[in-house]
């Protein structure tokens, strides 16, 4: 198994696309929101990136990170009206 360590949202969208069921098992993402529910400074290129996978197949018929088994850890304040606004459009 291979494990990448923490990476900022940015980076891994510039690797986004290596991110195979080929090449890894698990995808873990862990974000927050802040503001008016916004995505943290780094991550809005990832999650465009993550939303355009989920929609399209790719040139070979195969869905990118189908087969990839996946968690979200949502963190952040409950004292806002947008609290996991990030995690829940990932």
């Amino acid at each position: 198994m291979e494990v990448t360590g923490p990476m900022e949202g940015d980076k891994a969208a510039d690797i986004f696309e290596s991110i195979t069921k080929e090449k890894y098992d698990y995808l873990l993402v862990a974000t927050s929101s802040y503001g008016d529910g916004d995505c943290p400074s780094g991550y809005g290129k990832f999650l465009y990136k993550l939303q355009q996978a989920s929609k399209g197949c790719r040139e070979d018929g195969s869905k990118q990170l189908e087969g990839i088994k996946h968690a979200v850890l949502g963190f952040g304040s409950t004292a806002y009206e947008t609290f996991q606004n990030c995690p829940r459009l990932t």
